[in-house]
């Protein structure tokens, strides 16, 4: 926590200096984490719309470029998980398996990671454990709000 300068700080040039240094370092992390944000959304959104176009390899590359960015970006996790999945292969299934888990122990309310969980365990041969995934997923889709609890802030900062 920073404390107010006193009187005879303000006058001291080497204290303003380190005050003025330090208030730009918060300044550059706010905006290094505003990047990072952005670069992690648009490898998501990339990915996506690679693997809306069938080109699932690419897909795979950009959902890991958003983890290289952001490791513990949930959707991204997601994606990838399910794309590894589908793949079906004794080398990616357990790697899709860590990545879901990932997710849901981050995200413990996502819909997706609890389907694509479910699609795990079939694909595992594990229909009871895919069965309460499943459940769990629809569960939650029917609980969910019609808009994001996190676009309200936003919303409403808009508003004013």
């Amino acid at each position: 926590m920073v404390e107010p300068l006193s009187n005879d700080s303000v006058h001291n040039p080497k204290l303003y200096y380190v005050a003025t240094a330090h208030l730009r370092l918060m300044n550059l992390s706010n905006k290094i984490d505003e990047i990072i944000n952005v670069l992690t959304v648009f490898y998501l959104i990339l990915g996506m719309l690679h693997e809306s176009q069938g080109h699932t390899e690419e897909a795979m590359a950009c959902y890991k470029n958003a983890l290289s960015v952001n490791a513990a970006h949930v959707d991204s996790k997601v994606k990838l998980g399910a794309l590894l999945c589908q793949r079906g292969s004794k080398q990616s299934l357990p790697v899709a398996r860590s990545l879901l888990a990932e997710a849901l122990q981050a995200e413990p309310t996502h819909e997706a990671a609890w389907f694509q969980m479910g699609c795990l365990h079939k694909a595992e041969g594990h229909p009871n454990e895919a069965a309460d995934c499943f459940q769990a997923a629809v569960l939650l889709e029917q609980s969910l709000p019609v808009e994001k609890f996190r676009s309200i802030p936003r919303a409403l900062s808009i508003k004013s």
